[in-house]
């Protein structure tokens, strides 16, 4: 399998050819501290420092070879750490993966790793393209409010009527007195005073202070349950009790 170097090769790869490919990086790591120990132990036969042990080291059996120096790894989280402040510090543009390996000194490859198995557990990491990445902060969730602490609204003040003029309260009083049945001892009693002649409805209409159809209503309905109330001549009504 061919090595894929490119981000947008790395963005198209499938999620087995990752897999073989961080699997790949891993062995590579693993031979590259070996190397590492090799080139330690062969740096000391160099500068003479194969005959004597170092200071507290146990002496070596003529023949035997030197034990490889142990590279020193960086801290577990560092490189966490790292990375995560990188892609803080770019803000909504992002950082590329070559950029970061760039400023940590490391491998384009351990970096993309580090973003396959760790960076993917992350949720803030999100990728803005091919190999770059960037940081987005959770938003708060909104609460909606309780209705209990929702404000109780206002009642709404019910217009008010403007009061009646003078005039129409008394022409309102005047027709109500004039209505058939309610006026009828009075009506009785002026029927009375006009004597065996009568009077005429429009007379009546202008005592009462009510239209002259009214009255006619008021004869023809309540004055006829009256016996002593008697028509004597058009529009004249009088009391022959």
């Amino acid at each position: 399998m061919s090595v894929i170097s490119a981000d947008k090769n790395l963005a198209e790869a499938t999620s087995a050819e990752l897999k073989r490919i961080a699997k790949l990086l891993e062995q590579k790591e693993t031979l590259e501290v070996q190397i590492a120990r090799i080139d330690a132990a062969l740096g000391r036969f160099a500068s003479g420092q194969a005959a004597a042990p170092a200071k507290g080291e146990p002496a070596r059996a003529p023949g035997a070879q030197a034990k490889p120096a142990r590279v020193k790894r960086a801290a577990r989280g560092s490189v966490k750490a790292a990375i995560i402040g990188l892609i803080k510090g770019a803000g909504e543009s992002g950082i590329t993966v070559q950029e970061i390996a760039g400023k940590l000194g490391v491998s384009h490859n351990r970096v993309f790793t580090w973003f396959y198995r760790t960076g993917s557990q992350i949720k803030a990491i999100k990728k803005a393209g091919p190999g770059k990445h960037v940081w987005v902060e959770e938003t708060a969730r909104f609460i909606r409010p309780s209705s209990a602490l929702k404000p109780t609204p206002t009642p709404k003040p019910r217009p008010t009527r403007p009061p009646k003029p003078v005039a129409k309260q008394v022409a309102a009083a005047k027709s109500k007195a004039g209505k058939p049945g309610v006026s009828k001892d009075r009506m009785i009693e002026w029927l009375k005073g006009a004597g065996p002649e009568g009077t005429t409805v429009k007379d009546l209409a202008a005592k009462f202070g009510v239209d002259p159809q009214r009255l006619y209503v008021w004869f023809g309905a309540t004055g006829k349950t009256v016996k002593e109330i008697k028509k004597v001549a058009p529009a004249r009504y009088a009391w022959v009790g």
